[in-house]
């Protein structure tokens, strides 16, 4: 909360969840289940409207071959923050099939508490499998791994992911698109509006 000239504004300076938090503490009671949809309505939005094509864009110029093929994978999630997966669906590359996961492949299993797991031994593999695919493809092979499948070095600081979200206007554009949500979330739905 802020004064200008003498009146008292309600804004929010969202750095972390914590300030999400407090902001959503602003909310009156009443309000607060449908102020919660509107921000997660509005979180996906601005993964979808801004980091999704952003993340597209650099992993085209990035130059790591399968790069582009797992951005059109990237999906956002619904949630109070910012989410974005990336390798959450097959990728369209020739050659990457759908995992086999050996003799059991289309039966579910029992989870340790003897309950039946959620997930199939071939979706498990697959995700597995989209999962070193999207990792890879990012900071290239594991130093221990004397066979590069990703046709670039090993970078730790990633190839095409966090360049981009760091770069000169992502990062801002999202974090302004945030807080702009949650100020509009305050004078819609604050105790005090």
């Amino acid at each position: 909360m802020g004064s200008r000239q003498g009146t008292w504004q309600m804004y929010a300076d969202a750095d972390s969840l914590y300030d999400v938090q407090k902001t959503l503490a602003l909310i009156a009671s009443e309000d607060l289940n449908v102020a919660k949809k509107e921000l997660r309505a509005g979180t996906k939005r601005i993964a979808e409207e801004r980091l999704i094509p952003a993340l597209q864009m650099g992993a085209n110029s990035s130059g790591v071959p399968i790069a582009p093929a797992l951005a059109a994978t990237a999906r956002a999630r619904t949630d109070r923050v910012v989410t974005v997966r990336i390798g959450t669906t097959n990728p369209k590359l020739s050659g990457f099939k759908r995992g086999k996961a050996g003799k059991r492949g289309g039966r579910e299993l029992l989870n340790p508490s003897g309950r039946p797991n959620s997930k199939t031994p071939q979706k498990a593999y697959s995700q597995s499998q989209r999962t070193t695919l999207a990792f890879g493809s990012d900071r290239g092979p594991h130093p221990s791994n004397p066979v590069n499948h990703y046709g670039v070095p090993r970078n730790d600081r990633g190839h095409w992911v966090l360049p981009t979200v760091t770069a000169n206007g992502t990062w801002e554009s999202v974090v302004n698109g945030y807080t702009d949500l949650l100020n509009q979330l305050l004078r819609d739905y604050g105790k005090y509006r």
